[in-house]
Parts: C-alpha cells; structure tokens; sequence
C-alpha cells in the first residue's frame, strides 16, 4: 500500500497553491470577525465551498478528473452552507424597510438602552458628598436627579424600557446615518462630564463600568448609539405652540364646576352561571389584545374600556425579617426592680413638680393656726366703726392696727402667713362695691359714709363674733381702748396731723394686697391653703403592665436592629462572591448556593425568610402578603433620602440579581409604632412579553375570562342604565324619589339602587398627590381628572358626557374607565350658569396669566400632536412586529 503522502509528492505544486489560497481566505477574512457566530452568511458559503471543492478535487485526482470533482465539490459546498444557513437563521421579531431584525437583536437593543441608562443614572450620582454638611448633600442629591431625569435615553412616555422604543430608536440611528450624523469619541466623553457635572474620574468610570459588567469600549460604543439617536430625533421632531383656545379650554376644565345626583349599574351584576367561555373563544380573545395594556392601544395610546393582556416585567424578591413577636421571646423577662425604676423615673421624677415657696410654708408649720382667730377678729373692731357716735375711733385704730400687722411680718414666719391672709381678707372686702369708697367713709359728714358702714356690718361673722368673741374680746378691748385713749389726745392737740395719718398708710394698704394677691394661693374652708395635688399614678398592675410592655417592645426592637446589621454584613459578603463570576473558582458562590447559605443563617439567627411570586410592581407595592413592597430604602441619590423598594426595583438592570439592600417600614400594634426591618435582594426577573396562549401563565387564563364575561354582560347592563335615565327623565321628582322601588336588574330579588349626591366636583383638578414616602413632602402634581364621589374610578368618556353633552336637569350615562360600570347622572347645578358669570370667569383667565396646571395639560397634549412623527417613521419604515422579542425569554421563565 502506498504512503498517504505520495499522493501530495506527486502533486505537491497544485497543492501548495491551494493551500495558500486557503490561508489567504483565513487571515483576510476571518481575522475581521470577532465572534463566530457573527460570520457574514457570504463568507460562510465561500469558506464550504472551497473547503469542499478542495477535498473533491484531490479524490478526482486518482481518477484524472480533478477539475470535475472539484467544481462538484464546489457546488456541493454552496449548497451545504445555504441549507445551514436557512435552517440556523433565526425568525425575524420585527421586519421593517433596510433589514429585518431577530428576537435576539432586538434584545441586544433593549439590553443598550438599559446599560446607557444605567450609566447615566449612576454617573448622575457620581459627584454626590457622602459625608458633610447634610443641606448640601441634599442639594447635591436633588440636582443629580435633575441631570438624570433630562439625559435619560428613550423616546415614548412609557416608564418601562418598551419594544416599540428600542425600535425607534433603530430607525433613528438609519436616519442619522443618511443624515451624516457622527458621534466622535469627544462627543460621548462630553456628554459623561455634562451628567456627572464634570465630576466623573478615572476610578468611578471603572467601578461603574464594573457594576454594569461591560468593557469601556462596548460602553462608549453603547453610548454613541443612544446619542446618535438622539440627536437624529431633535432633528426630525417640530415644535408646536399651544393656541389661546387651547388654554381657555385648560381654565374651564379646572374651574367650571357642577353637582349632580348618580347611581351606579355594574356590569358585573348582569353575569350569570350560563355564561362559561371555551378556550377558543379565550384564545380568540388573546389574539385581538395581546399585544397592549388594558386601556392602551399596542402603541401606547389611551384607550378607555379596551382589553389588555400584555404582561408587564415581573419581579421575584427575597429578603429577610426579624418578626417582631418571635424576637420578642428571646430577649428575656422583665423584673419588679426593672419596673421600679421605670416608673420612678418616667412618672415620678417627671410628673411630681416642686412646690412654690410660699406653699411650703403652711404645710410645714402646723402650728400656726392658733395665730389665725386674731386676724379673723380684726373685723369686729370695724362693727363698732358703724355707730355714728364712735365712727371716727375705729377708723382711725385700724391703720394702726394694721401698721401693728406689718411690723409683725417682718419679725416672724407665722406674722408673715397672718399678714398674708389679713391681706386677702382686705382684698375680699374690696371687691364688694360699697367699699371702693373706703376711704370717703372716714369722713363723717359725706353721704357715702352711712352706705359703708351697713355695707361692712352685712356679712354674717361679723354678726356672730360679739357672741364669740366672750372670751378673747377681754384680751382686745384692752388693747383698743388705750389705743382709742391715745388717739382722742392726740388729735386735741394736733387735729390736722391726725387727719393725714390714716390717709398716709392706707395707700400702702392698698397696694400691698394687690402684690400678695397672685402669689397667695385660694383658701379652703378652714382657712388654710389647699394640699398640693399631684399627677403621679399610682403603680397599679395595669400599669406595671405597660411598663413591662414598653421595656420589653424597646429590648426587641434594639435586637432587631443588631440582627439585621449582622445578616445584611453576611448577605452583602455572599452577594460580593456571586458578583465575582464563575471565572473565580475559589471565591465564586452561585445564586442558588448563596441562597441555601442564607436560608441556614436565618434559620439559625431567629429570622425569617421569604421569597415572592413573580409579581409586577404595582402588585408587589400592594401585597399584604410581601410587606417588604411597602418598605423604605435609605438613598444617597434621592432628592429626599428615601426612596420605596418598588422604586429601586423599577430603577435596577434587570439583568442583574442579588443587589442587596436594607428597607424598613413602620408598623401600628397594639403598643403603638414599631419599625419592621427587611434584607431584600432580587432573585428573579421576567421580561414583559405578549402571551401566545391562554395557559402561557395561570394569570392570563383569569385575565381572560374575566374580560370575555364583561364583554358578554355589556349589552345588558347598557341596556338597563338608559332605562332608569328614562324613567329619571319622565319623572319631575329628585332621583333618589323617582327610582325608590328600582332594582340594579329590575329583578325583584335583586339588590336596590343606592342614589348618592356628587357634591361639587371638576371636571380636572390639581394639587398635591398623596406620596407613598411618609418622610417627604407632597409636590405639586399634574392636573388629572377629579375623584367623584360614587363615581370613584371615572375617566375620559364620563367627564366628557357630564360636561360636553349633560345641561342643568339633564340625565345621561356614562361608563367608567375600564366599562366594568354604567353611571346614570342627573345635572342638579352648574356654575358659572350665566352669561355674566361666565364673563367673569373669562376675565379672570385673562388677568392670571399661564400657570403651572395649564402648563402640565399644554405638554400632554403636545405629546400627543409630537407623537405624529414618530408614527411617520414607523410608517415611512413600515414596522410590523411579528413575533415580540421577549416571548421566548418569557416562556423559558
């Protein structure tokens, strides 16, 4: 047998030149392909051609029929690589004018937009102190996300990253292209210091780099597509003015105002057991609104009443709580001497207040009540003041008698205390109104005098005290009469001087009471100051109770926050393992593993873990099931510092898993607010897509039939609403009156109507909206349509009946935003409702200028005519969407 190699000896020279040509091809052509799998489909024939051909020819060698061998094998090869190339080729998603694009292309482009936008959120951040001064860091955060707002990519108002845009911008970029329009390395690098406020270095354009998980070149390539595409935009879109008709027609939609009465039918009670659909009625169904939102049309436009079944992007969250009750067992009983020193110090020590000074003084001196029958007699020495004959004897011993008084203070205590009820008593009879001429009654030959005196004599203890006064009156008079000796000698020598004496100390006798007065407290009956009050409670066991509930509530929420500072240290080192890749074989942990890790953790540390459904935002923000959708994530790229869970999954890369974070979220029990702590991460994503069938998931079967069973009981319902409008209309009593016996049916054993009154309402307003942050303040919010009161959930159609088609007294119905209710209304009033008020409304448009409202409607109804030339593009490239991109990815999900 012959060697192998003597058939290349013998034709050495041919085979050489092949061989050549073969290298040629190689490093020509294949050196200019990075992937494989990107090999034009041109260059692929080419290559199994020759290859063939080759190996054809050196077999038709032996036979001396080479050439002939060889262009069969030629042939053989073309036809090879064509039927490789068919069969491999992947179905367009999309076809459009200048090449078609696949389900994976179009996922590349999804998967563009999502990176540039994340760079740009990032690198909006970028800039932003983590420590200092807390106002600038805050002003820093809120003009961050200004410059990430204005330079995120996209070009329709949806929120999510849609199909449709991605489209577009494709377009965009074959516009650009016919247009001339280049991107230089100098443009993108412009546009990353323009959103990083010129703050982006070296070091934070690689951390990001890192986090999105792409190479610099791929993501200046990424960023040069989306600004190419932009700019193409701002070329190919007009500018459109609002008209002042336009603007008078904003003013009357937010100020005209009405009431009306309203009754509701819904669709849903014309439902019966009979209507069952078959599945080919549900998948008919499907066809017709797979490819839009309910409410929306497929590009994007309001549709009030139609079917939706296009699933939005759904998400599957673990996380990890410390249930409250379950911590609570762990940290330990509390003891009396706990609850002691609680109570002293939270209710005794800070309830008890210190007492006045001039409080102290009576319940520390119980012996001075002796010294009180003194002053209480003082006014008997007045009595005898009454009689014409000794009226001027009296009064002129009674500023002695009180100078005696005073002096008496200034040596005791106990002088002190009678001075300062002899005092009160002084201020007593002063707020009778005969004695505000006190001192007139010292002269005998006025009027006055004779009203004083019975005015003095009139209370009942100075009737009594000359019965009681038996015995100390032995010790008094003694004291008076010389005192009323010295006082006749006196003013016989002196009379002028007397005069004056009593009328120098009864202004200080006046004054000093007023002093006294609001510093003296209230005497009871005994004459004495009352005892303090005090607003301690006493320790009774439902309140040893409460104290224990609050010591024990403050041990577990200290718990809580230590066991959850530790697992996020734990989950955020497993996250950083995962982040490494599989390339670190040493270090890296799969999400799986990672999960089986932290399943342990918690079992071991008292906590729980949960891991959701796929759900969609909305329901994962109102789930009672997943609380953590409710919760709050600090955030140093938040104007206000907190932002929701919801808001952080809505702002994350899809694509990227197990970014861990911390929210908390405060919870109302039975002793009061309790701050829950949660672990979360992203352990799921599915991509929105078009379901094919009706079993793609459980929820779209439902979705389905609940659609085909309100399309079934529409007639009906419509039906009967216009028949109570009728019987509104005959009737000449209010609503409520005329459909009294009425049924929502008119089955009898249906349920009644329920007639409500509306109240004023318009057709728009604006306002603050209710933010789902407690910690930030409500912003002013673009007008939308006003909540109606029994017509919560009306839209478009309904305002437009009430307010275009309805006068005053006129009936109409009028279905809600989804068709699921037929409201009747009857108009009760309008205003304005005449020719002068509405000349007042026009007046006061005109003096008030443009405001922000009108501003708000101006651009949503200019989005809606700018709208126009992205639907001529679509139009001019005729793009049709044949097979969603995503569906694939989302059944494989």
């Amino acid at each position: 047998m012959s060697s192998p190699f003597s058939l290349f000896r013998r034709n050495q020279r041919i085979l050489m030149i092949v061989a050549t040509g073969l290298s040629i091809i190689s490093f020509v052509f294949l050196g200019a392909i990075s992937d494989p799998r990107e090999m034009p489909p041109l260059l692929i024939a080419i290559l199994f051609a020759a290859m063939l051909g080759g190996v054809f020819w050196l077999a038709g060698l032996r036979q001396g029929k080479a050439n002939d061998w060889g262009l069969t094998g030629t042939i053989l090869g073309v036809v090879l690589a064509l039927a490789m190339i068919w069969s491999g080729r992947e179905s367009s998603a999309v076809t459009l004018d200048g090449g078609n694009l696949t389900g994976t292309e179009v996922s590349e482009l999804i998967k563009q937009r999502q990176v540039a936008n994340g760079f740009v959120q990032m690198a909006a951040s970028a800039g932003v102190p983590t420590d200092g001064d807390e106002a600038k860091i805050r002003e820093a955060q809120f003009t961050a996300n200004q410059r990430m707002q204005s330079n995120r990519f996209g070009f329709m108002s949806a929120e999510e990253i849609s199909t449709e845009d991605v489209i577009l911008g494709e377009i965009l970029r074959r516009e650009a292209d016919e247009m001339g329009i280049v991107i230089s390395d100098k443009v993108v690098l412009d546009f990353i210091q323009k959103v990083s406020d010129k703050k982006m270095t070296k070091s934070a354009f690689a951390n990001i780099r890192g986090q999105l998980q792409v190479s610099e070149s791929s993501l200046m390539d990424m960023l040069r597509e989306e600004i190419k595409a932009r700019e193409a935009a701002k070329l190919l879109s007009s500018q459109t003015y609002m008209t002042p008709e336009n603007q008078w027609d904003f003013y009357q939609k937010l100020n005209v105002k009405q009431s009306a009465e309203i009754v509701s039918v819904p669709v849903s009670s014309f439902v019966t057991d009979a209507m069952q659909p078959s599945d080919a009625e549900l998948q008919t169904l499907l066809d017709q609104y797979r490819q839009n939102l309910p409410g929306y049309t497929p590009e994007g436009r309001p549709e009030e009443g139609r079917p939706g079944f296009f699933q939005l992007p759904k998400f599957q969250v673990a996380y990890l709580e410390a249930v409250f009750d379950d911590i609570k067992e762990t940290v330990g009983e509390v003891t009396e001497e706990e609850i002691q020193a609680r109570y002293q110090e939270e209710y005794v020590n800070d309830v008890a207040p210190e007492l006045p000074e001039e409080m102290k003084a009576p319940i520390e001196s119980p012996a001075k009540p002796p010294t009180l029958p003194p002053l209480n007699e003082e006014p008997a020495t007045e009595e005898p003041a009454t009689e014409e004959p000794k009226a001027e004897e009296p009064k002129a011993e009674e500023p002695k008698a009180e100078e005696a008084g005073e002096s008496k203070t200034e040596q005791s205590d106990q002088s002190l205390n009678e001075a300062t009820l002899s005092n009160l008593q002084f201020v007593a009879f002063q707020d009778e109104p005969a004695e505000s001429d006190s001192a007139a009654a010292e002269e005998p030959a006025t009027e006055e005098s004779p009203k004083e005196a019975p005015a003095l004599a009139a209370p009942p203890k100075a009737e009594e005290q000359p019965k009681t006064e038996e015995q100390p009156a032995t010790e008094e008079p003694k004291e008076q009469p010389e005192t009323a000796k010295e006082a006749p000698a006196k003013p016989d020598d002196k009379p002028a001087p007397k005069e004056e004496t009593p009328e120098e100390p009864a202004e200080p006798n006046e004054s000093e009471p007023a002093k006294e007065e609001t510093k003296t407290p209230a005497l009871g009956e005994d004459g004495l100051p009352p005892a303090p009050t005090s607003d301690v409670p006493e320790l009774t066991d439902e309140l040893k109770e409460s104290i224990r509930e609050d010591i024990l509530r403050e041990r577990t929420q200290q718990k809580i926050s230590t066991l959850m500072d530790e697992a996020n240290g734990f989950v955020a080192e497993l996250a950083s393992k995962y982040r490494l890749g599989e390339f670190e074989k040493d270090e890296y942990v799969s999400l799986e593993d990672a999960t089986a890790q932290i399943k342990e953790y918690a079992k071991s540390h008292n906590l729980e873990y949960i891991e959701t459904l796929y759900l969609t935002l909305t329901e994962l923000r109102s789930s009672e099931d997943y609380p953590v959708g409710s919760a709050f994530v600090m955030s140093s790229s938040n104007s206000g510092g907190l932002r929701s869970v919801v808001d952080v999954l809505q702002e994350s890369i899809p694509s990227i898993l197990f970014n861990v974070g911390s929210a908390f979220r405060f919870d109302q029990s039975e002793f009061g607010m309790s701050q829950s702590r949660y672990i979360f991460w992203k352990s799921g994503y599915k991509q929105a897509y078009a379901p094919k069938t009706i079993d793609d998931e459980k929820s779209v079967r439902q979705q389905l039939v609940k659609a085909w069973k309100q399309q079934q009981a529409d007639e009906a319902a419509k039906a009967r609403a216009e028949a109570l409008a009728k019987l509104v209309e005959k009737s000449d009593k209010p609503m409520g009156e005329a459909l009294t016996d009425e049924t929502v049916t008119g089955n009898p054993e249906s349920l009644f109507l329920t007639v409500s009154e509306t109240g004023e309402f318009t057709m728009m307003t604006s306002g603050a909206a209710p933010s789902t942050n407690p910690f930030q303040q409500q912003q002013q919010s673009p007008p939308r349509y006003s909540t109606v009161a029994g017509a919560e959930d009306a839209g478009e159609r309904f305002f437009k009946t009430v307010f275009d088609e309805l006068d005053v007294e006129g009936t109409g119905v009028a279905p809600n935003r989804d068709g699921s209710v037929y409201y009747v209304v009857r108009i009760k009033d309008r205003s304005p409702s005449s020719k002068d008020q509405l000349d007042e409304m026009r007046s006061n448009f005109l003096n008030q200028g443009w405001q922000a409202p009108y501003y708000y409607l101006g651009n949503g109804l200019l989005s809606q005519y700018s709208g126009d030339w992205r639907r001529e593009l679509m139009d001019k490239y005729a793009v049709q969407f044949a097979t969603p991109a995503n569906e694939e990815q989302a059944d494989e999900g």
